[in-house]
């Protein structure tokens, strides 16, 4: 749990407060209000936010961002918030920002040219928001010198996110929107659950990690609009499905593939569905060894169909937690599953519950049928589970039978590879060449 009263207050998050409104003892009051809920009030007005986003890394409060206000200074705080980070997303030798593309800005003055990655994330709005610092380093493993021995480790975790991903899907699909209790638990793959599928088939989970992978493959940093022309063919014409229709799609989704596919651009929506964080998988597999990239790479793909700063700040979050787990820098705490919440479509519920699990530890499997057996959105806490899963125990420690039976198992794997010797040979150019 995070102790409030031994976080330290930056230059930054001071004029942050003071920028909303905030005068006088500006550290007292922040600390009043981290320690007491103190809500902020509007500087035009007596309107207060009911949600303040603050982010925290290494125990200092970076920066403070307000989530509901005003709606115009919403946008404003949330158009300055992706100028600053486009500003310092990779850029591939050679090429340029074009001033056609929304993903570079550069009018900012110099000095807020400065990386504001944050590695933790906490937010008044979200109780129990702190189980998303659980990714903490290994004691004797975070500076040490990797070598091309390392590799296959990290491959073979790369790959499991992946597969986990499909596997966990395919388990929860079957289970998908019963109450917990009223079937029997799932120990494998079963045939049934609303869209009558055959043992091991999956759903919109993986047929639209499948269209984000081909388009990774081809636009290592989605630079361009293929991902979206992917879920548009799987959305119109079945394709990344296994029985070649689109049976499962998501409101949220629908509406910004039917928007795109007219020509328009998907709004912010107030809607914080988890359809974003579901599909992450192969951002992980392509870019676990650059939290930075990884983790703006993973919020321009939800925010093609997601674009809600909950959904976001949930995303990557959950991007560098996976690519803490590939690297090798986590271990289970090995403490009791008690779920504090129901499996929702709510992005907080789904990540809440997939990270209680992975602190309880076990098996692959274990790991994965515990949120499963929580019916509800079985099939995506379940897909979001096996991406955690898959990427602590790697491909290795996923039973054989998952695999082997799981619908387009040899396409899946044959993806996750590609995508993950990609990774790799990107990871070896900048690291393993310095050795």
């Amino acid at each position: 749990m995070l102790d409030w009263s031994q976080v330290k207050i930056s230059e930054g998050a001071v004029a942050d407060a003071r920028a909303l409104g905030l005068s006088g003892d500006i550290e007292t009051k922040l600390r009043q209000m981290m320690t007491n809920s103190t809500p902020f009030s509007h500087p035009r007005g007596n309107r207060r936010f009911s949600k303040v986003m603050l982010l925290i890394k290494n125990g200092v409060l970076q920066s403070i961002s307000p989530i509901d206000v005003d709606p115009r200074l919403r946008e404003k705080q949330l158009r300055r918030a992706q100028r600053r980070r486009s500003l310092h997303q990779h850029v591939p030798s050679g090429d340029s920002p074009r001033p056609d593309d929304d993903t570079y800005v550069d009018d900012l003055p110099d000095s807020e040219r400065k990386p504001i990655r944050l590695d933790r994330f906490v937010s008044d709005d979200w109780s129990g928001v702190e189980m998303l610092t659980v990714a903490q380093p290994l004691p004797d493993g975070e500076d040490r010198v990797l070598t091309a021995k390392d590799t296959e480790v990290f491959r073979d975790r790369a790959i499991g996110c992946f597969i986990g991903l499909a596997i966990g899907d395919a388990l929860g699909a079957p289970v998908e929107f019963e109450q917990p209790g009223t079937f029997d638990p799932v120990i494998g793959y079963r045939a049934g659950g609303p869209f009558n599928l055959r043992a091991g088939e999956w759903t919109d989970d993986t047929s639209m990690a499948l269209g984000l992978a081909d388009a990774l493959i081809e636009d290592p940093y989605l630079h361009t609009n293929l991902v979206m022309d992917n879920w548009l063919i799987w959305y119109k014409k079945g394709a990344y499905s296994h029985n070649g229709q689109c049976f499962d799609i998501g409101n949220q989704t629908r509406s910004a593939l039917s928007d795109y596919a007219k020509g328009r651009t998907p709004p912010r929506t107030e809607s914080a569905g988890n359809g974003g964080i579901m599909r992450l998988a192969p951002v992980v597999t392509r870019w676990w060894f650059d939290r930075r990239i990884c983790g703006d790479i993973s919020a321009r793909q939800s925010n093609r169909t997601h674009n809600n700063p909950e959904c976001e700040m949930a995303i990557v979050a959950l991007s560098d937690l996976l690519c803490d787990l590939v690297a090798g820098n986590y271990r289970p705490e090995n403490a009791p599953f008690l779920p504090s919440c129901p499996s929702t479509g709510w992005v907080k519920h789904t990540l809440t519950l997939v990270i209680e699990s992975l602190r309880a530890g076990g098996t692959f499997t274990e790991m994965v049928l515990r949120v499963v057996n929580l019916g509800g959105d079985s099939d995506t806490a379940g897909a979001v589970m096996g991406m955690l899963a898959g990427s602590y125990h790697g491909l290795s420690g996923i039973p054989d039978e998952l695999v082997t039976s799981l619908a387009w198992s040899k396409r899946v794997l044959a993806t996750a590879e590609k995508l993950a010797e990609a990774g790799l040979n990107a990871f070896k150019s900048t690291r393993i060449a310095s050795t």
